[in-house]
């Protein structure tokens, strides 16, 4: 692999209690950055070869990660956030890719979650697979949350996983979903979109039998459930708030 071709971008908050484990995991990258969401230099202990940058959020995942873009300079970009771990397997896939003659203008990478020191197999995280490495110049992210890499043209696919980490505690995932609820629903009231009472009532009534039934959360036992209850939480928090987007706006 040409070192020099690729950088490795991790997006992180100020103390950050999940980034060593992330960056140990990187140990095999010559050059990357971890990208703070920030104005100011924090204390961190990066692997040789690395800086850091700053850069604040601003509620914006998609233009966060394209104004990562415009400041690298090589050719491809793997995007790795802090509560993620690049597996073994992975990391030697990426590092047999000759970035000089793929015909690809980006490679799908895998996730496996783990929740409450489980690893989900089943429900609303089974199969999950996006584009993580790419050209940089070939695509755009889009989305205010649960953003997306959309690089036109070939994709390939790469073995091994990200293993994905979002929960400290139930607290901290709970903090979460309160967070991108709102970013969520903002983005829909901007989009357009209403919500209706019986939207709030049956969209997360569904949510749940979805990813409990259909998707086979029951298959991870206890904490299936939990995370099934906790997601359909999530969609009524942005359907609810959605609609208080919408009456706030017609009573002006």
């Amino acid at each position: 692999m040409a070192e020099e071709k690729l950088t490795v971008v991790v997006l992180a908050q100020e103390n950050d209690p999940l980034l060593d484990a992330c960056l140990q995991s990187l140990s095999w990258a010559k050059g990357g950055w971890v990208v703070f969401d920030s104005k100011r230099k924090v204390k961190v202990s990066l692997p040789t070869g690395w800086k850091q940058l700053h850069h604040q959020l601003e509620d914006d995942f998609a233009a966060h990660r394209n104004w990562v873009l415009e400041q690298i300079k090589t050719d491809w970009v793997l995007f790795v956030d802090s509560d993620e771990q690049v597996s073994e397997e992975l990391a030697e896939k990426i590092q047999e890719i000759d970035f000089s003659t793929t015909p690809y203008q980006a490679f799908a990478i895998k996730r496996r979650d783990h929740f409450l020191g489980q690893m989900l197999r089943y429900g609303d995280t089974a199969g999950w697979q996006e584009v993580r490495l790419g050209r940089r110049q070939a695509g755009t992210w889009q989305g205010a949350v649960h953003e997306r890499w959309v690089i036109p043209g070939p994709a390939g696919s790469l073995n091994g996983y990200l293993e994905h980490y979002p929960a400290a505690n139930l607290a901290y995932f709970i903090n979460k979903l309160n967070y991108y609820s709102s970013l969520r629903a903002h983005e829909l009231y901007v989009q357009g979109k209403t919500s209706h009472w019986w939207q709030i009532v049956a969209y997360p009534v569904a949510k749940f039998f979805y990813l409990y039934l259909i998707k086979q959360g029951v298959r991870d036992r206890t904490v299936g459930f939990v995370h099934a209850v906790l997601m359909s939480f999530y969609s009524y928090l942005v359907r609810a708030k959605l609609y208080v987007y919408v009456k706030q706006v017609n009573k002006n």
